[in-house]
């Protein structure tokens, strides 16, 4: 039973109880999961940001509500139904929690043409081990770790990525071939497409005119690359400096239009 002492409490205040203790478990819930696992500019790119809002909106309606139907102060075995409710509702969320770590973003990969978002389930504990770097044989619990995956090297390893990228696995889920971004990330958004050929396509000119002046850059030093995530319907595209050592931000426009031109002229305009 529900109480404060000796005060006798509505159904109202009761649920009311329930819905401000489901509210603090909501927020904590949500610090975790748009701020450490999917923080922007990932998370619509995840395809987490509806089932995370969906999963905290049932947590924060079902038991309230269901205490407002079955609540009535001096019902015997009250407290058995209150807790039972609590125990459930608990239970889904940390099941829900669960689901979605799964899926969570562990790296974001910069490749030559590509931002990859790369999500727990995506990597083998093989190919974990196989990394020549330490730091990129586990998957982050505190959030995405970014890294570069600059094209291998020799004509060999070439032939050996293209054949695993024919069969489903490209270069975001080999940790082989992952590398520090600070040493290795610069020359890979050197030759990216510069962001002023983006600010020439109509209907993203206003956008990237807002972006290149909150940043006070030229916006002949920026760069971008589109973003591949999880949610196929989501275009973005995220935008770093030569001299910068993590992305500066995320525009959400269609850049495949400027790509296509771009590779067709064959010439990058730096």
């Amino acid at each position: 039973m529900l109480g404060l002492g000796k005060r006798v409490l509505s159904r109202w205040q009761a649920a009311g109880i329930h819905l401000g203790c489901s509210a603090l478990l909501a927020i904590a819930a949500g610090i975790l999961l748009f701020g450490v696992w999917y923080p922007q500019p990932y998370t619509a790119a995840a395809g987490a940001d509806r089932l995370i809002v969906l999963l905290i909106g049932i947590d924060l309606v079902v038991g309230p509500l269901l205490t407002l139907i079955v609540y009535r102060h001096g019902k015997r075995g009250m407290a058995f139904d209150i807790g039972f409710i609590a125990s459930v509702q608990l239970a889904a969320l940390v099941y829900g929690l669960l689901v979605i770590a799964d899926s969570r973003p562990v790296y974001v990969v910069v490749a030559k043409d590509m931002v990859y978002l790369t999500m727990a389930s995506s990597l083998s504990d093989e190919d974990l081990r196989a990394a020549g770097d330490p730091r990129f044989r586990r998957r982050a619990w505190t959030g995405p770790v970014l890294v570069a995956a600059p094209p291998p090297e020799s004509q060999h390893e070439r032939e050996v990525l293209l054949e695993s990228g024919l069969a489903g696995k490209d270069i975001d889920r080999l940790p082989r071939y992952y590398r520090d971004f600070a040493k290795a990330g610069p020359a890979l958004v050197a030759t990216a497409p510069k962001l002023s050929l983006l600010g020439e396509h109509g209907p993203a000119r206003e956008l990237v005119a807002r972006f290149v002046q909150s940043q006070g850059k030229p916006i002949e030093t920026l760069h971008f690359l589109p973003l591949r995530g999880r949610n196929p319907e989501q275009d973005t595209v995220i935008v770093f400096a030569v001299d910068a050592a993590a992305p500066l931000g995320a525009l959400s426009v269609d850049p495949w239009p400027v790509i296509e031109r771009w590779k067709r002229e064959g010439q990058d305009r730096r």
